[in-house]
């Protein structure tokens, strides 16, 4: 392990499941997915929300809390548009041990949890928020795109 890496690690604050946790989301699942990385967590997270499904968003940010992705807060919301904030310790650190950690896990669960509930289609994308030690979530709904028996 290089000095650098061992250094991050041993300076994680969140403790030693967080660190195994970032070990694997933000350094060995890249080198194993490489570029396939971001849309391969980004499905992972709709699938993984398909299985919980949320009721409110309310549900989601504790859910958000409570497997610790971090602090989610509804930003801005426009007619087809919701923009959330992604924040906290978790998202810092994960900052800390890596210039480019990927959100499309997070993405993908919170795209599906609101599709989930608005019965529409809705699709994301994520970005570092850097200056603000957290992630910018966008997700657009589709209102023309109906989900059938999403509930079934």
């Amino acid at each position: 392990m290089s000095d650098e890496l061992n250094s991050k690690l041993n300076n994680i604050e969140a403790g030693g499941s967080f660190a195994g946790t970032a070990l694997l989301r933000d350094i060995l699942i890249p080198e194993l997915l490489s570029k396939d990385t971001g849309p391969i967590l980004y499905w992972a997270g709709k699938a993984v929300a398909r299985k919980i499904p949320l009721e409110t968003l309310e549900a989601v940010q504790d859910f958000f809390v409570l497997t610790s992705l971090g602090d989610l807060s509804l930003s801005k919301q426009k007619h087809n548009q919701y923009i959330f904030t992604l924040t906290g310790t978790t998202v810092e650190e994960r900052l800390k041990l890596t210039d480019t950690p990927d959100f499309q896990f997070e993405t993908g669960f919170l795209a599906q949890s609101l599709e989930y509930q608005l019965g529409i289609v809705v699709e994301g994308m994520s970005e570092l928020t850097k200056k603000q030690n957290g992630a910018k979530i966008t997700l657009q709904t589709d209102p023309k795109e109906i989900i059938e028996n999403l509930r079934a």
